[in-house]
């Protein structure tokens, strides 16, 4: 069905405020934009976040067993869990326009899709029958992540009817306030 939410006929200004309506309109049909401008930088910082807090984004990452924490203080000291040579956690940045190397990240009108080409990635994120590795998830949505895209899709669309001409109300209290 299309995108019908933004139809409105005035009688006063009229043709300003229809072409101001269609842009927005036009803006937010295709929300790619939206993906990569407001929610690809906090997902992907929700990321980098939980690599840095060992798991703490998801209760924290099960611990190394002895033997292979010996082996990889030996060979890869000082390296957290998860991060032996660093392509995994390097996959899952993004620059603004591109993942890091072997990252994944398509941004499409309805939808945006996150995640590594490593083969050895899925391992972790789920479990195994034999428990081994431990599931360690590193993509994830926070508990609030509705509420808070919800936030970044509301600045968005305050945004773009900004740019399509209108005033609103966030725009007219930041003038009242200038």
């Amino acid at each position: 069905m299309p995108f019908q939410a933004f139809r409105l006929q005035m009688s006063i200004d009229g043709d300003v405020a229809d072409v101001a309506l269609v842009r927005l309109r036009g803006s937010l049909e295709d929300l790619t934009d939206f993906w990569r401008r407001y929610a690809a930088p906090k997902l992907y910082r929700d990321i980098a976040d939980n690599f840095d807090s060992e798991g703490g984004g998801v209760g924290g990452w099960a611990p190394l067993s002895e033997d292979y924490a010996a082996w990889k203080a030996k060979h890869f000291p000082g390296r957290p869990i998860l991060v032996r040579t660093g392509a995994l956690k390097e996959s899952l940045t993004f620059d603004g326009t591109s993942p890091g190397p072997e990252g994944i990240f398509d941004a499409g009108k309805g939808g945006l899709v996150i995640g590594t080409k490593l083969s050895y990635g899925k391992y972790h994120q789920r479990p195994t029958k034999s428990g081994r590795p431990p599931q360690r998830r590193f993509l994830f949505l926070l508990r609030n992540a509705s509420e808070t895209l919800g936030r970044l899709l509301h600045a968005y669309s305050v945004d773009q009817a900004k740019k399509a001409g209108l005033r609103t109300r966030a725009a007219i209290q930041a003038g009242a306030e200038a």
